[in-house]
């Protein structure tokens, strides 16, 4: 099946923003892009220190670059003339935890959200407090897990009250909803279940949200690597109301296979989600999902479906309106996977084509220029493809291990977040 993206005003032509000043692609650079294509380049300074994922706010055109990294002491001893320890000094770097924040207009960086302020998961101190050393004897070096800093973001511009976002803290499974004016506090900490005894959350990554119906996605690996049925703790999308703040359901991804990428389409309700070991796309009806038992791992098993197309494991979707299909990229094989999304076509959930893209973490398409773009982790790279054959367009690179990109809708231009220390986020105009 082929279906024709728009045809851009521009597209023998795209400006690319990445490390360093702007300058023109040389010769020999351009010469390994399809004709007719260049690229220059630019990045933003972000200090984040340990970055994961990027959000943007559409309507505000505000960009949020999660920043989680642990606090890290090294405790050294104090000795006597007789070898005795006596004491100790710390040598300290603190956690980051926090939001980086641009204008997208711009690009200037805005006040930091930090989240440092916020109690650690069972316990009483801050995640800015000092470690406990006590009974610690001796030369030691340790660090502490961010327990609710950010690792998965959204942002739905379109919340009452303003801009809600919401954001994962991978592994101390912890997800926090605040409104952007008000910033985190503790009360906006969703981590246990009602009763107080389970966790709502285990192996949590990503976060999608529908800014129609206010309610977030949010995947968790479960139980699913070495899984079988009846595991306690099946992979699984949790639903969030962001404007209540509350947990309404659990959709369990079938086949015990954990669920790892996610994204939504906002006009059918429908909501698309990635496998962490399988190799099914699935789909939850977002109008199926039952909340009256919010802790229930089975309630909605027939709100998801697996679709027919094969996209390989570890898979993270990306839904595109203008073209209504899902472009799906697996890490583990380094592919990209175009999928009908269109409800109304008889080949509704099947593969229109695949292809071998490196080292893709994530993709985004701007359906308007008929572009797709692949975040190329580990190969400090973006690739940039036409929608229309899928060819090779560009290879741009980028100023550290590209993660994950956003859209601005006015501009058009590609905000690309790198993980780690890099400390930029590069934008691809």
């Amino acid at each position: 099946m082929s279906v024709k993206s728009p045809k851009p005003r521009l597209r023998r032509r795209l400006l690319v923003v990445s490390a360093g000043l702007a300058i023109l692609a040389t010769p020999a650079l351009a010469s390994a892009d399809e004709p007719g294509w260049s690229s220059t380049g630019q990045a933003l300074d972000s200090g984040v220190q340990h970055g994961y994922q990027l959000a943007m706010d559409d309507v505000n055109r505000v960009v949020y670059n999660t920043d989680s990294f642990w606090r890290r002491e090294n405790k050294v001893p104090v000795y006597d003339s007789a070898g005795t320890e006596i004491g100790y000094t710390i040598q300290a770097l603190p956690g980051t935890g926090k939001l980086a924040r641009f204008d997208v207009a711009s690009r200037f960086r805005l006040t930091d959200i930090s989240y440092l302020g916020l109690t650690r998961l069972g316990l009483t101190s801050r995640e800015s407090a000092p470690l406990d050393w006590t009974g610690v004897t001796g030369s030691s070096v340790t660090s502490i897990r961010s327990n609710v800093s950010p690792y998965g973001a959204a942002v739905d511009p379109l919340t009452p009250g303003g801009p809600t976002i919401i954001t994962t803290a991978a592994r101390q499974s912890a997800v926090v909803v605040y409104r952007v004016a008000d910033g985190p506090t503790d009360a906006d900490v969703i981590w246990k279940t009602d009763g107080g005894g389970d966790n709502w959350f285990n192996g949590v990554r990503r976060v999608a949200v529908n800014t129609k119906t206010h309610k977030a996605y949010v995947t968790n690996f479960g139980d699913s690597r070495g899984a079988t049925p009846g595991s306690t703790f099946p992979g699984n999308v949790t639903v969030i109301d962001l404007v209540t703040k509350k947990v309404e359901a659990r959709v369990t991804v079938p086949g015990f296979t954990g669920a790892i990428g996610v994204d939504v389409d906002e006009d059918h309700n429908r909501i698309y989600v990635g496998s962490m070991t399988g190799d099914r796309l699935s789909v939850i009806d977002g109008s199926k999902v039952k909340t009256s038992d919010p802790e229930s791992f089975t309630l909605n098993d027939d709100a998801i479906t697996e679709l027919p197309a094969v996209v390989n494991p570890n898979a993270r979707p990306t839904y595109n309106p203008e073209l209504k299909r899902v472009y799906v990229s697996a890490y583990d094989d380094q592919t990209i996977t175009a999928v009908d999304a269109d409800p109304a076509s008889p080949a509704y959930g099947t593969v229109i084509t695949r292809w071998v893209a490196g080292d893709t973490n994530a993709n985004e398409v701007d359906g308007r220029r008929g572009l797709l773009y692949s975040a190329n982790l580990k190969d400090n790279e973006v690739k940039v493809f036409s929608t229309d054959d899928h060819r090779e367009l560009l290879t741009i690179p980028t100023s550290g291990q590209a993660l994950n990109i956003a859209i601005d809708p006015v501009t058009r231009d590609a905000w690309v977040s790198n993980f780690s220390s890099t400390g930029k986020v590069d934008v691809l105009s």
